[in-house]
């Protein structure tokens, strides 16, 4: 029956956009969500046929006793699969990425963003590939890694829960069994600030001798940059050497959430922590793209930076500082304030440490050893040997502009060592289309921030440079529309 209700509320929800909360896990409600703000396609995926990955063989004889396990995966936690055992070959469940971006509200792809164990089942699920089964995946550690070991079952719910912590126990020993499974980095310390910016420009060195002085703070920090400099990486960097780094790390997207979610189901659900826990271990939440935060979601974010002592036994000589706050945004404060996207009283009380990451058009003249180190980061992670960038390849590369800055650069050159895996010089035929000058002439496309501009500055003409309408025309949000006309210098 509850399956049932849970049948009618999804159809619902994907008609009419109506979510029936009575008949949902709050968990749920919320993936689903975030699945539509993906603009996840329920019926249609995308299977990439050169995804290969190692075949998972089992010892354990675990068919016999659990003939209702389907497949086994082992994914690390960024969702990439390294290994997979199928029982099922009508569906190429290695073939797939379990993000909720992809193919939406999942157990694994759950597991993945909180990285605690979770299942879904039947029609709780967002994409059709799944219905009536349940996927369950469980975060382990291993040697400071942290992978997801990721089970399609083919069992009622009921049978699920009476079983759970021995599908723990057998997701352990899978993990303990599997030798082909390379050990990823999870925890980042300050060291990593060589491999993300590397560099001796006055920019970078300014830049690290500032991060370094956190070590022994334990400040609300403001986190400036712009789109690909690594504003979360610096986060996690900060999070992990100050003396919360064995608590928890919270991440907190406000430009992919509604903002009635973000206020009634996340930012709540903190406070509650914070007033009902009696314990003096709080994490670090990381909220990113503040502007995109609602003034009254602002009042809610505001109270959590103003609750410190929530220790009610004032018997105890110790008590709690609360959850420590680490703030980013694509725009400076000055400017979030100038255009109303931020309310006075939240811009005090995070306008007191904030960190500049430079651009990297900013160290350009440390670009090759950049380069270089991310050539030694992906031969590593592919297994590679021997494999180098002819001369022109690397002059082509350092001259870009690299609009996108460290994550642009990052996945270009993951792209290219992954397509010339075989080779041992490789040139410029692997790079992009539009990277190299030759491919330019060759195709008549322009860069996409030149035609994302041009069609901003139309839209403004069109309405009067009304940005209210603007926004509406162009089918963004006010605040994302902002940090647009910020980032391409458009006068309104």
């Amino acid at each position: 029956m509850m399956m049932n209700k849970t049948k009618e509320a999804r159809d619902l929800y994907r008609r009419k956009g109506i979510m029936r909360r009575e008949f949902l896990r709050n968990e749920v409600a919320l993936s689903w969500a975030r699945s539509q703000v993906f603009n996840v396609d329920e019926k249609m995926i995308e299977f990439d046929e050169s995804k290969k990955v190692e075949s998972l063989i089992i010892e354990n004889n675990y068919e016999e006793k659990f003939p209702f396990i389907e497949s086994v995966l082992i994914l690390n936690d960024e969702g990439k699969i390294l290994a997979c055992h199928n029982e099922n070959e009508k569906i190429a469940y290695q073939m797939i990425s379990y993000d909720e971006k992809i193919i939406g509200t999942n157990g694994i792809g759950l597991s993945l963003r909180t990285m605690t164990p979770k299942y879904i089942s039947g029609y709780e699920h967002y994409h059709q590939l799944f219905f009536e089964r349940i996927t369950f995946g469980i975060p382990i550690k291993n040697n400071d890694a942290t992978y997801i070991v990721g089970l399609i079952l083919s069992m009622t719910t009921k049978e699920f829960l009476e079983i759970q912590s021995e599908l723990e126990k057998i997701s352990e020993e899978f993990l303990a069994n599997l030798k082909i499974v390379r050990e990823v980095e999870t925890n980042h310390q300050l060291s990593d600030l060589d491999t993300y910016f590397t560099g001796t420009s006055d920019a970078i060195s300014t830049f690290k001798s500032k991060i370094a002085q956190l070590n022994t703070m334990d400040n609300n920090i403001f986190i400036h940059g712009a789109s690909g400099t690594g504003k979360e990486i610096i986060a996690r960097i900060i999070h992990q050497n100050s003396a919360r780094k064995d608590q928890m790390f919270y991440s907190v997207y406000c430009d992919k959430l509604p903002t009635t979610i973000l206020v009634n189901d996340i930012l709540e659900q903190f406070t509650a922590t914070l007033h009902n826990n009696d314990t003096t271990s709080y994490g670090t939440i990381y909220i990113e793209a503040i502007e995109a935060l609602s003034l009254k979601s602002q009042e809610v974010l505001t109270r959590l930076l103003e609750c410190k002592s929530v220790n009610s036994n004032s018997d105890r000589a110790d008590y709690c500082n609360g959850f420590r706050f680490l703030v980013s945004s694509e725009l400076s404060l000055d400017s979030m304030s100038e255009k109303g996207l931020i309310s006075k009283k939240l811009l005090n009380r995070i306008n007191v440490f904030t960190v500049e990451i430079p651009k990297l058009k900013d160290n350009r003249a440390d670009i090759p050893v950049l380069i270089e180190r991310r050539i030694e980061k992906y031969t590593n992670q592919f297994i590679i040997e021997g494999l180098s960038f002819s001369e022109e390849l690397a002059g082509t590369l350092e001259a870009y502009e690299w609009p996108g800055n460290y994550r642009e650069l990052d996945k270009v050159i993951e792209g290219i060592v992954h397509k010339a895996r075989y080779e041992k010089v490789v040139d410029t035929t692997y790079l992009p289309k539009g990277y190299a000058d030759k491919d330019k002439a060759a195709y008549d496309v322009k860069p996409l921030e030149i035609t994302e501009k041009n069609e901003i500055l139309k839209a403004l003409s069109i309405m009067d440079h009304n940005i209210a309408l603007t926004a509406r025309a162009l089918g963004i949000g006010r605040s994302t529309l902002y940090r647009k006309l910020e980032k391409y210098h458009i006068e309104y």
